[in-house]
């Protein structure tokens, strides 16, 4: 949008937006200088570098693509969790799938452009739409994320979808009546079942909802109160989902970042295989996290020249299919 400012001679309203934006975000930026050297987040190289992990056990591209198309697919009525799955054990379905709802959208944007002027902000939507979906089907493909990855790829398929509706409202003579009846009664039913899909969140609990395996965030709260009830006061934990432990652990506890999301050394630390080696000399003494996320702490310290001795002291309860299982850590003597 900035750009398509400029490109309309509008210099003082760019200044203008950026200067408050500028504001806006500057006690973040100062906090993040101050607490980790840079104003720019470690998170998106960090999540590349887990990514990996992830690929040397299942992840694959066609697989990348049939959570894309299936996130994709449903906009802006349904989300299709079960589609998903289907997709993700199909290759070849999924490729389709996906080729075939990029495709509907890059045309249906194509022709939606050709019908703006240059300075449109439609414009800036379908790039941003566009860009971001294939940013996040190739480069980061954190499928644990893109529900919200994905939103504005979604925001244009729910913008197109308007001005198919409104281009059909404009019909005139038999085929606007029957657009006008059929249309109805879809949208009431797709109505119907995305409230439907919706309202369940209010009642159902973390176990027995869409959030098994990697529909969504587990329930962190409780998982992080459990550990906090198992650590004593004033230790030092680290996990790599350590943001949930962070904020509910006491002024007396130490929580330490370890997948470099929040950390640049931690990313660092992981990208050398030396992630246990930070975790000493941070004085970590109990370890924190899904089951998944304490392998990739071993991947993380392949190369480390310090590893500890793993003793389970307890779990949470169980969020979906997993619990945050904690670990306390005997270090050898300093080499």
């Amino acid at each position: 949008l900035g750009l398509l400012e400029l490109g309309r001679r509008r210099v003082r309203h760019v200044a203008w937006a950026a200067s408050e934006a500028a504001l806006v975000v500057a006690p973040w930026w100062i906090y993040s200088t101050m607490h980790h050297g840079s104003p720019v987040p470690e998170s998106g190289a960090a999540v590349i570098q887990l990514i990996e992990g992830h690929r040397e056990l299942y992840l694959t591209v066609s697989k990348q693509m049939a959570w894309a198309a299936g996130t994709l697919i449903g906009t802006p009525f349904l989300d299709f969790a079960w589609l998903r799955d289907e997709l993700f054990q199909e290759a070849v379905v999924a490729v389709a799938a996906w080729v075939m709802t990029v495709g509907l959208l890059v045309a249906a944007s194509a022709k939606l452009i050709r019908r703006t002027d240059s300075t449109s902000p439609i414009w800036a939507l379908v790039a941003h739409g566009v860009a971001t979906c294939m940013l996040y089907t190739f480069v980061v493909p954190a499928l644990w994320f893109f529900r919200r990855y994905l939103v504005a790829t979604e925001a244009l398929a729910a913008l197109l979808v308007a001005v198919a509706l409104a281009h059909a409202w404009r019909l005139r003579g038999q085929a606007r009546r029957a657009l006008v009846w059929s249309g109805l009664a879809l949208g009431i039913g797709l109505g119907a079942l995305a409230l439907g899909t919706s309202l369940r969140y209010l009642w159902v609990a973390p176990s027995g909802s869409v959030d098994q395996g990697l529909h969504g965030a587990k329930g962190y709260r409780e998982a992080a109160r459990d550990v906090l009830a198992v650590v004593p006061p004033g230790s030092t934990l680290a996990a790599l989902q350590s943001g949930a432990l962070s904020y509910y652990a006491d002024s007396e506890t130490t929580v330490v970042n370890l997948d470099g999301v929040v950390d640049g050394r931690a990313r660092a630390a992981f990208a050398d295989g030396r992630l246990s080696d930070y975790a000493r000399e941070r004085g970590v003494a109990y370890l924190a996290d899904w089951s998944f996320n304490l392998q990739e702490f071993a991947r993380g310290s392949k190369r480390s020249r310090s590893l500890p001795r793993f003793r389970k002291i307890g779990a949470g309860r169980a969020q979906g299919s997993d619990r945050f299982i904690v670990l306390e850590l005997d270090w050898p003597p300093n080499p």
